[in-house]
């Protein structure tokens, strides 16, 4: 690791330590390995951030969901949180494209067709509370704008370039419409925010004085609203302006006797983003992370996983994840599996990425993705599923307890039938177009034919070896 994202992984533990303890108060841990990460939830909003990733934040109304948002979007975004409070989008049943998206500047209607963009798009972090409000008609207008960070309307196209997106969900309610799957797809992981126990109670008040003495600035945000209010003003020179102000408070959250935040500034955090990619994979942890999406995509006899096929009646299916499920994993959840394994191998000090950092990040990237089957909930339904010798409030969600019983199959499945031959697996993956004539033997030796193999890893190998002839 060279010395400055050393540097750079310092300073996020100093704001996660800082915002965990004083600003959201964050009791959540995951045990990785045999390492406890405190502040779980922090850390990987953080990443999130970093990665310019899509966030969904889901729990019951009123425990700090939205919060959570504005909060690292002024930490790391170097703006107000009363100025998130005053852009953030909102949704409920009636939200109009207008509302969302922009509206039409109609003092200009005689002489052009000039759009009012709505205020968040301007900020880096953009925040849309309760997006389960939101009819799916109404989720389809943000698919293109949430995945690209292009926004448009009538003729119009607003984009800076790709900023994070993070969307809060409340519980499911008689108020609130599902997340339609292309919408749900779109974001790379989502957390919880709940209860975090008796102690943290006390703490919370304190939060919230904290965050209006540190990380609000009326006089700023009303200065930038000014700014961005002023439809005389052109989209280029509206950002010129907020850079200055930007400059100014990341000046004040970084004084020692304000917030005392670590500011991350722009090419430091295209030096992590760098530094995050360039964590390798074990030879295990990437047949691994192949083994997951391999299963999860694998429909027996029809093939492809679809979610619009009935679930295949074979026994040798019915051992693997996919019979668990009724849609597939897309190339989007993988790429963020990947991504946020390595963030968080990085920010533990690994030198590569080891399966348990996959274990750890996968439910987060599943809940809110997988479709699971009705037999296999029901199957864990009455299960305790708070983990031994934790208090109750880190268990996990139950759709992120099937998750981790769902990598836990494919898991099996990879001590099964693949783990023995690791290091040829690897070079089928990566290199195959550099195997010798003996490897290539000795693959279809001990793989055989593609019908006659146990995992579809393994079929897909042996099929493309063959291709490749």
């Amino acid at each position: 690791m060279d010395s400055k994202t050393g540097t750079i992984l310092d300073k996020i533990r100093h704001n996660t330590g800082t915002i965990g303890e004083h600003i959201l108060v964050d009791y959540s841990q995951k045990k990785i390995g045999t390492t406890v990460l405190p502040y779980f939830n922090v850390s990987m909003l953080t990443f999130a951030y970093a990665l310019n990733s899509n966030v969904l934040l889901i729990g019951e109304p009123g425990f700090g969901k939205t919060t959570a948002a504005k909060v690292m979007g002024a930490a790391y975004g170097g703006y107000p949180f009363d100025l998130f409070e005053s852009a953030q989008m909102q949704g409920h049943p009636e939200q109009t494209v207008e509302s969302l998206v922009g509206r039409l500047d109609f003092s200009r209607l005689a002489k052009e067709e000039k759009v009012i963009w709505q205020l968040g798009l301007y900020l880096p972090l953009i925040i849309l509370d309760e997006i389960n409000r939101l009819p799916g008609g109404k989720q389809d207008v943000l698919l293109n704008g949430v995945d690209t960070g292009r926004f448009s309307y009538l003729n119009d196209t607003f984009f800076q370039e790709k900023m994070p997106f993070f969307a809060t969900a409340n519980n499911p309610d008689d108020g609130n419409h599902i997340i339609i799957p292309p919408m749900a797809d779109r974001f790379a992981m989502s957390m919880e925010m709940g209860d975090q126990g008796p102690y943290a109670l006390a703490k919370i008040g304190n939060a919230r004085r904290n965050i209006r003495e540190y990380l609000c600035d009326r006089e700023l945000t009303g200065k930038i609203l000014s700014i961005l209010n002023d439809n005389a003003t052109e989209v280029p020179e509206k950002v010129k302006e907020l850079s200055a102000i930007r400059k100014k408070f990341r000046e004040k959250l970084s004084n020692p006797k304000g917030a005392e935040l670590q500011m991350l500034v722009e090419d430091e955090m295209a030096h992590l983003r760098g530094a995050i990619a360039e964590v390798p994979f074990s030879a295990e942890a990437h047949v691994f992370l192949q083994c997951i999406y391999t299963e999860l995509n694998y429909g027996g006899k029809r093939g492809r996983k679809r979610s619009c096929d009935s679930q295949t009646e074979d026994t040798h299916t019915k051992s693997l994840a996919c019979s668990c499920t009724k849609n597939a994993f897309s190339p989007r959840g993988y790429d963020a599996l990947e991504k946020f394994s390595q963030a968080i191998a990085l920010y533990m000090g690994s030198p590569s990425v080891e399966k348990e950092h996959i274990r750890a990040i996968a439910p987060y990237v599943l809940q809110h993705r997988m479709i699971f089957t009705e037999d296999f909930a029901s199957q864990h339904e009455d299960k305790d599923i708070v983990p031994a010798g934790e208090a109750y409030y880190n268990a996990p969600t139950f759709a992120g307890y099937l998750s981790d019983q769902l990598v836990g199959i494919v898991d099996t499945n990879y001590m099964k039938s693949v783990h023995d031959e690791i290091a040829l697996v690897k070079d089928m993956l990566l290199h195959p177009e550099r195997l010798t004539d003996k490897q290539r033997k000795e693959a279809e030796a001990k793989f055989g034919k593609p019908d006659k193999q146990d995992h579809p890893l393994l079929k897909a190998l042996i099929y493309e070896l063959k291709r490749r002839k």
